[in-house]
């Protein structure tokens, strides 16, 4: 009896003890790990034989993102070697600015025009300077609309490009694509520094409906005909890819209005990533700066739901390449910031003593690294809420999404001055 009592001892602890004790060990683990932040050499067991690293962000409109991010980047090219940087922007747009240099532009108009006006910053502009004076290639991978950079000069592209092989369908797509692209989708200019929303200001379900069968028109005609384009551009495949990109663009625009999913366009970043890294960037080191739910590596685990088909380009990314990658968050829960249309937003961090941004609060004076992988988060002692653009939250456990956090205890809005 007295061995039967032992052996149920044993086995209340091996199988127990962890959930009964896990939430006291973390609460230890916490305290005595963090470290505030003073330079990034903690990144460097991390980074160091990486070949892809992503940089996440839980806020587009935060001002010490920016800022951290700016830092890092330049970090991780003196000290590491890498090479390009990719940025979650219209890669149309950068196809524009990379293809045709008489329409070049300097690094604040390259900032509003090619990445996207939200990152017209002080941070970002010295960035893009760096970048160029450093010779590190830079491009968008976004399928999304682009910038008034992009569509001034785009739909007179893809219109000569059709007109040479049927002028019937070139002046069908520039009809549609005036209304839809310049006219609905992009208002940018020094005063108004944001697309016009159509789908909930003018645009019509009948119309987002007409558009998406005009567009899949298109885009089957330059299917059939992507030989021809392609030797129209003199056998250069890159600008056949942004004609394709330009067309998927606005398809992926009214998808995203009709079917409300992040996946589809998701999707095509990664295909747009995979292109990139083996038509322009093949054997490079490469940085990707994105939201972090977009390079969350498992994004489908959201909220207690795996929804094995609903995969962000984070999640493909790193089925792939898993043990090329290492996936760092930039997290802030604290403070205000901007939504992507540059309103305010309030930030609360949750009261969860167990969750982990509740003891990054608690523990953190400005600001820490937190490297996630060796230690084993469960659900009772480790969650956070992920804040999707500064606004809908999502319960997540962090060492499934990323290797590491940078917490930001607190955050202010980013500035957008007139340059």
């Amino acid at each position: 009896m007295r061995k039967l009592s032992t052996c149920l001892l044993v086995f209340f602890f091996h199988f127990f003890g962890e959930a009964v004790f896990g939430q006291q060990e973390s609460h230890i683990w916490f305290q005595s790990n963090l470290t505030e932040l003073t330079d990034y050499s903690a990144l460097d067991e991390l980074v160091a034989d990486k070949k892809y690293v992503f940089l996440g962000e839980s806020s587009h409109g935060a001002k010490e993102f920016f800022k951290e991010k700016s830092a890092i980047i330049q970090y991780l090219i003196e000290n590491h070697n890498f090479e390009v940087v990719l940025f979650e922007s219209p890669i149309v747009a950068s196809y524009l600015y990379d293809l045709y240099p008489e329409k070049r532009i300097d690094s604040i108009s390259h900032c509003e025009h090619v990445l996207y006006p939200i990152f017209v910053n002080d941070d970002f502009i010295q960035l893009i300077d760096y970048l160029d004076s450093s010779d590190i290639s830079v491009s968008g991978f976004d399928i999304q609309l682009g910038t008034e950079f992009q569509s001034r000069f785009i739909t007179e592209i893809v219109y000569n490009t059709f007109a040479e092989i049927d002028t019937s369908i070139a002046e069908c797509f520039l009809e549609v694509d005036k209304i839809h692209t310049q006219d609905y989708l992009v208002a940018f200019s020094k005063k108004h520094k944001w697309y016009k929303n159509a789908y909930h200001s003018r645009g019509t379900l009948d119309e987002c409906n007409y558009w998406m069968k005009q567009y899949q028109l298109f885009y089957s005609f330059f299917k059939s005909n992507e030989a021809d384009i392609t030797q129209y551009f003199n056998g250069n495949t890159q600008k056949t890819h942004m004609i394709e990109n330009a067309l998927l663009a606005n398809i992926s625009a009214i998808n995203d209005h009709l079917i409300g999913e992040l996946y589809y366009r998701d999707s095509l970043m990664f295909d747009n990533i995979e292109y990139l890294l083996r038509e322009k960037y093949q054997g490079k080191k490469v940085i990707f700066s994105a939201h972090n739910a977009h390079i969350a590596k498992n994004f489908h685990k959201m909220n207690d739901t795996i929804i094995p088909s609903d995969l962000t380009f984070g999640n493909r990314f790193n089925r792939k390449y898993e043990n090329k990658t290492c996936v760092i968050a930039l997290y802030g829960i604290d403070g205000s910031t901007n939504d992507n249309i540059r309103r305010p937003i309030e930030m609360t961090a949750t009261t969860h003593e167990t969750s982990l941004e509740y003891n990054l609060k608690e523990n953190v004076l400005n600001s820490s690294i937190v490297n996630l992988t060796p230690y084993p988060f469960t659900e009772s002692n480790g969650f956070v809420d992920l804040y999707h653009w500064g606004t809908d939250a999502q319960t997540m456990i962090p060492n499934q999404q990323y290797d590491a956090i940078i917490f930001i205890k607190t955050l202010s809005p980013s500035v957008y001055e007139d340059h």
